[in-house]
C-alpha cells in the first residue's frame, strides 16, 4: 500500500518526478563515464613521453662489448616482451641541394618486429622496406632534394660486418616528423635520417652470410600487447613499479653484467607525473561537487512536494498511518527516481565512453578497450540508491515534525516571516549540529595531524592528493556556509542597487517582504547556486590551469622560442659560421645567446660543511635577454649597474668587473649548503679535482632552460657565469692564452637560445635554422602545439559539458523552489491582487525576488571559486617548480551570471504566470 501512495503521487506530480529522475541520472552517468575516462586520463600524457623519447619501453645497451647478439637476446627474453633490433652503420653520403655530404649514420631496423612491439602504431611506410631501398626524414630529403623513387649513391664508411662498397639506392618514402618521433628519441633525431631494413641490407651490400641481427647496437624491447594497459594508471609510481619489475626480469634473464638498460618513456613521465595526479585530484573534485549539486536537487524536490502534500500526509496520519508508514512513502518515491535513472545512465554512460575511446584510439593509434571500468560502475549504482534517501532524510523530518491539526488546518497555509521554537531547559535533547561540527574538525584535526606526516614521510604522493581533496571539498563547504552568513547583507545591497531608483515602493517593499518570509526557502537555493558558481569557476581555472602548466613546463626547459643543441659533443664550426651569419642577418631575431656545455662538480660552503652536486654553464651576455622573461624571477640580487644610459641585465653583470668571478645560483641554494647573496662559495670541477672560489651574484626563484630555482630540483642543481669564468675553470689553471680560449670555446660551445619578434614567423625560421645546421637537434616552443591544441580541446570540451551539467541542476533547483514559494504564497498573491496591484507588479515582485536570489549566490560563488582555484596554483606551483601564473576569469564570470539571471526569469515566469492568470477569488481558494 505505501509503495501504491508512492507511485500514484508520482503519477499526479510529474515535475518531481522530472526533476528527480534527471537529478539521479546526471550523477549516475557523471560518476560511471567520469570514474572510467579518469583511468584512461594517462594516455594524454603518455603520447606527450612518446612524442620525446619514441614508443619504446626499454632500450638494451651494451655494456662493455661491442655488439649484442639479438637472437640470444630474444630466446632469453620469451614471452616476457616483444624484442627487435636495431644497428647503425656509418656511410658516405654524396652533396646535394643544400644538403652537406660526408658521412651520416644510417639506422637499419626491423621494421616487421617493430610493428608486431607496437612501435609505430600509426606508420604509415612500407612495412618491411623494400630491399635495396631507404626511408628518408622529411627534413633531409628537403635539403638533399630528394623525392619518392630518386636514386642515391652512398657507399659503406666504416663497418667491421660489411665490405666497403659503393651502392646505389632508391627512396621508398619520406618520414614525417611525427612518424620519426614514434620510433626515435629526440636525441636520435640529431642530424640527417636515412633508415634502411637490417634484414635485407647485409644482402643487398653483397655479403650473404652476414647476419646483422646478431651483431646489432641495441635491442629495444616493448612490453607484451596490450602494451599500453600498464600505463593507464593515474598513480605514476604504480605505473613506474611495473615497468622497473619488467626492466629488471628482462635484465636478470639476459644478465644485468651483460648490458646497460634505458626506460626512456618513465623518464619522459616522470617530467610529468604530477599533471595527471591533479587532473584526476580535479576530476574527483568534480565529482564530488556534482553529488552535492544533485542532493541538494532532489532535496529541493521532495522539500517541493512534503509541502504540497502537507495536507494528504495528515489525513493519512489521521487514518492511522504510522510515522515509519509516512517515512517509507518518501522514501520510496525517492528511490522510484533512482531505477529508471540507474538504467539508463549506466547505458548512456558505456555510449558515451565508447565514443570517447573510439576517437581517443583514432588519434594515438592503439585499441583502447572500451568498456565502462567496474569500480566507476559500483560507485555509481551506490550513488544513485543512496543519493535519493539522504536527500529525502530532511523533508521526511520536516513531514513529521507538523502536527496531524497544524497538517490539516488549511487556514494557516502560507509562509512564515517568523518562527519561535520552544524547548523544555530539562531535556535539551541532542544538538546533532554540534555532534557534527565535532565529528567534522576531529577528522580535520586526524588528517593533519596524522596521515599528512605519514603522506610526507612515505612519499606517497596518491595519499598526499587524497589529503589534498578533502581539505578542497572542506575549504568549499566552508566557504560557502560563511558565505551564507553575509548573503543577507548582498540581497540588501542588490535590491537597493539595481530596483531602488526605478521600481514603485509597493514592489519593492513586497520583494523584501518575501525575502524575509522565504529566507529558509531561498537559503537552498542560494547554497545550491553559491556551490554551482564557485564549482564552474574552480574547474575552469583549474583546466587553463592545467594546460599552461603543462605548456610552461616545455618552454621553460627549452627556454627560448628556438634551441640549437648539438648533443655530447661540440658544435661544428661551420653551423658556428652558418649560426652566426644568420643571427647577425635575420630581421625576425630579437636577441640570441650561447651556452656552453655544463661543468659538473661539487658546490660548497667555505668551510665545505654543506655541499651538493652541481653544474655550471657559460653564457653569453645576452642570456637574459634571449630567454622567456616570464620564467626569470629574481629572489636576491645586485642592484642592476648602469652602461651607456641603461640598465645591465644578471647575464652582462658577470661580465663586469665585479662579477667576472661571480655565479648566479637558484635561491634553494640559501637553505642547501647556506650560500648567502654577496658571500662567497667554493666549486670543485669533478675531474682536476681544483677547487675555484665564486661570489654570489644573485639568487633566482626561477630560471628558464636552468634548474635554478627556489625549488628542490629533478636532478643537477645549475647554475651560470661568464664564459670567461667557465673557460678558466674548465681550463684548470686559472690563466689562459687567446688561442686557447678560442679552442676552449670551440669545444665548449653547446647551445643557442634564439628569441624572436613578436612579428616573426616562427615555422620559417626553425626550418631555416635546420638547414644550415649538421648534426645538431633544432626545438621549438611550438613544437608540441597540436598536441597542446588537441588537449585543450578535449579539456575544454570536458569541463564545458561539466558546467554546464552544474548550471542545468542549479536551474531545475531554482525552479523548483521559486515554484514552492509561489504555491505557499497563493494566499498573499490573492490579497496584493485585491489590494490593487497589478498583473505586471505581482509579476515583478516574484522575478526581483528570483534575480537578488540568483545574483547574490553567483557573486558569492565566483568570488570563492576564484580563491579556491589561486590556492591550488600556488600548490600545484609547489609540485611543477613553475612560477605561480593565475588569471581571474572576467569573461567566465559574466557569463556565469548572464546565465543566471536568464535562470532567474525562467524559473519564475512560468509558475507565477500560472497564478495570475486565475480570478482573484480562485486564488484565495487554491492557497
Amino acid at each position: 500500500i505505501y509503495l501504491h501512495h508512492a507511485l500514484s503521487r508520482l503519477r499526479t506530480g510529474k515535475l518531481a518526478f522530472f526533476f528527480g529522475f534527471i537529478s539521479c541520472f546526471i550523477v549516475v552517468l557523471i560518476a560511471a563515464s567520469l570514474g572510467t575516462l579518469l583511468q584512461s586520463t594517462p594516455i594524454v600524457f603518455l603520447q606527450l613521453a612518446e612524442q620525446e623519447s619514441g614508443q619504446i619501453d626499454m632500450k638494451l645497451l651494451p655494456d662493455g662489448h661491442a655488439s649484442l647478439n639479438f637472437t640470444r637476446v630474444e630466446n632469453q627474453v620469451g614471452d616476457t616482451g616483444n624484442c627487435a633490433p636495431r644497428m647503425e652503420v656509418s656511410m658516405m653520403v654524396p652533396s646535394s641541394g643544400a644538403g652537406a655530404g660526408g658521412e651520416k649514420h644510417f639506422r637499419l631496423i626491423d621494421s616487421v618486429r617493430e610493428k608486431n612491439a607496437g612501435v609505430g602504431r600509426t606508420w604509415s611506410l612500407p612495412v618491411p622496406i623494400p630491399k635495396g631501398q631507404l626511408l628518408v626524414g622529411a627534413l633531409t630529403a628537403e635539403k638533399f632534394g630528394l623525392h619518392v623513387g630518386a636514386e642515391i649513391d652512398v657507399w659503406i664508411a666504416r663497418s667491421s660486418y660489411l665490405p666497403h662498397v659503393p651502392l646505389n639506392m632508391k627512396v621508398a618514402g619520406i618520414i614525417t616528423d611525427s612518424e620519426a618521433a614514434q620510433k626515435f628519441s629526440q636525441a636520435e633525431l640529431e642530424g640527417d635520417l636515412f633508415v634502411a631494413e637490417l634484414g635485407t641490407f647485409a644482402s643487398f651490400a653483397g655479403d650473404s652470410a652476414a647476419v646483422l641481427e646478431d651483431v646489432s647496437d641495441e635491442v629495444i624491447i616493448n612490453l607484451p600487447q596490450p602494451r599500453m594497459t600498464p600505463y593507464l594508471d593515474p598513480d605514476f609510481d604504480r605505473i613506474q613499479e611495473k615497468i622497473v619489475r619488467f626492466s629488471t626480469t628482462v635484465q636478470y634473464k639476459i644478465g644485468f653484467d651483460k648490458v646497460e638498460a634505458k626506460s626512456p618513456i618513465i623518464r619522459s613521465l616522470d617530467q610529468k607525473k604530477f599533471l595527471p595526479m591533479f587532473l584526476g585530484l580535479a576530476l574527483h573534485i568534480i565529482l564530488a561537487v556534482l553529488v552535492l549539486l544533485s542532493i541538494a536537487l532532489i532535496y529541493s524536490v521532495l522539500l517541493m512536494d512534503v509541502e504540497a502534500r502537507a495536507h494528504d500526509m495528515g489525513i493519512l496520519r489521521m487514518l492511522g498511518t504510522p510515522k515509519s508508514g509516512v517515512i517509507l512513502i518518501v522514501m520510496l518515491q525517492a528511490l522510484c527516481f533512482s531505477v529508471p535513472a540507474i538504467a539508463l545512465g549506466i547505458f548512456l554512460a558505456w555510449i558515451s565512453c565508447f565514443t570517447a575511446f573510439s576517437l581517443l584510439s583514432a588519434m594515438i593509434g592503439t585499441e583502447i578497450p572500451a568498456s565502462l571500468d567496474s569500480t566507476a560502475v559500483l560507485c555509481s549504482v551506490l550513488l544513485g540508491i543512496v543519493l535519493p534517501v539522504v536527500s529525502a532524510l530532511a523533508p521526511t523530518h520536516m513531514a513529521l515534525a507538523k502536527s496531524v491539526r497544524t497538517a490539516l488546518d488549511i487556514s494557516r497555509a502560507g509562509p512564515q516571516a517568523s518562527k519561535v521554537v520552544m524547548q523544555r531547559r530539562s531535556d535539551p535533547g541532542t544538538q546533532w549540529q554540534v555532534v557534527l561540527c565535532g565529528i567534522a574538525t576531529a577528522s580535520l584535526a586526524i588528517v593533519i595531524y596524522f596521515l599528512m606526516p605519514l603522506a610526507l614521510l612515505s612519499g606517497s604522493i596518491t595519499l598526499l592528493l587524497d589529503i589534498f581533496f578533502v581539505l578542497l571539498i572542506t575549504m568549499l563547504l566552508g566557504m560557502v556556509v560563511f558565505a551564507m552568513n553575509v548573503c543577507r547583507l548582498f540581497e540588501q545591497l542588490i535590491l537597493r542597487l539595481f530596483f531602488w531608483a526605478w521600481e514603485s515602493r509597493a514592489v519593492y517593499r513586497t520583494v523584501n517582504l518575501n525575502l524575509s518570509a522565504h529566507r529558509l526557502r531561498n537559503r537552498h537555493s542560494q547554497t545550491l547556486f553559491a556551490l554551482a558558481t564557485s564549482f564552474v569557476v574552480f574547474i575552469s581555472c583549474i583546466s587553463q590551469l592545467q594546460l599552461s602548466a603543462i605548456q610552461d613546463a616545455v618552454e621553460r626547459d627549452i627556454g627560448s622560442h628556438i634551441q640549437v643543441d648539438a648533443g655530447s659533443g661540440w658544435m661544428k664550426s661551420q653551423t658556428r659560421q652558418n649560426l652566426n651569419s644568420f643571427l647577425n642577418s635575420s630581421s625576425e631575431v630579437e636577441s640570441a645567446a650561447w651556452v656552453t656545455h655544463g661543468l659538473s662538480g661539487q658546490l660548497t660552503n667555505p668551510g665545505h660543511t654543506h655541499g651538493t652536486g652541481f653544474e655550471i654553464y657559460g653564457v653569453s651576455p645576452s642570456f637574459q635577454d634571449s630567454v622567456f622573461s616570464k620564467y626569470w624571477v629574481e629572489a636576491e640580487a645586485r642592484g642592476y649597474q648602469t652602461y651607456d644610459g641603461r640598465e645591465l641585465s644578471l647575464s652582462e653583470l658577470v661580465y663586469t668587473a665585479q662579477g667576472l668571478d661571480s655565479i648566479v645560483l637558484g635561491a634553494y641554494m640559501k637553505n642547501k649548503i647556506s650560500a648567502r647573496f654577496d658571500d662567497p662559495v667554493v666549486f670543485t670541477e669533478s675531474y682536476s679535482h681544483i677547487k675555484r672560489p665564486l661570489n654570489v651574484l644573485a639568487l633566482m626563484d626561477s630560471t628558464p632552460f636552468l634548474f635554478a630555482s627556489k625549488f628542490r630540483p629533478r636532478g643537477t642543481n645549475q647554475g651560470f657565469v661568464s664564459i670567461y669564468t667557465y673557460l678558466s675553470m674548465k681550463d684548470g689553471q686559472g690563466g689562459w692564452m687567446l688561442g686557447d680560449a678560442k679552442e676552449l670555446l670551440e669545444k665548449s660551445t653547446r647551445f643557442v637560445l634564439i628569441k624572436l619578434k613578436s612579428s616573426a614567423n616562427q615555422d620559417e625560421v626553425v626550418a631555416t635554422v635546420k638547414s644550415i645546421t649538421d648534426g645538431c637537434t633544432i626545438s621549438s616552443s611550438d613544437d608540441h602545439a597540436e598536441t597542446f591544441d588537441m588537449v585543450g580541446g578535449i579539456m575544454d570540451f570536458f569541463f564545458g559539458t561539466i558546467m554546464g551539467v552544474a548550471m542545468f541542476i542549479c536551474f531545475f533547483s531554482l525552479v523548483a523552489c521559486m515554484f514552492c514559494n509561489i504555491h505557499v504564497s497563493k494566499k498573499e498573491i490573492a490579497v496584493l491582487r485585491a489590494l490593487g496591484m497589478s498583473y505586471g507588479q505581482v509579476a515583478r515582485s516574484y522575478v526581483h525576488e528570483a534575480f537578488v536570489v540568483v545574483m547574490s549566490a553567483s557573486l558569492l560563488g565566483i568570488t570563492i571559486g576564484t580563491l579556491m582555484a589561486y590556492t591550488m596554483a600556488l600548490q600545484e606551483a609547489l609540485f611543477v617548480q613553475l612560477p605561480c601564473q593565475f588569471y581571474i576569469p572576467y569573461k567566465l564570470g559574466f557569463m556565469v551570471l548572464a546565465t543566471a539571471l536568464v535562470s532567474a526569469v525562467c524559473a519564475t515566469l512560468i509558475p507565477v504566470c500560472r497564478v495570475l492568470r486565475l480570478r482573484v477569488y480562485d486564488i484565495m481558494r487554491a492557497g
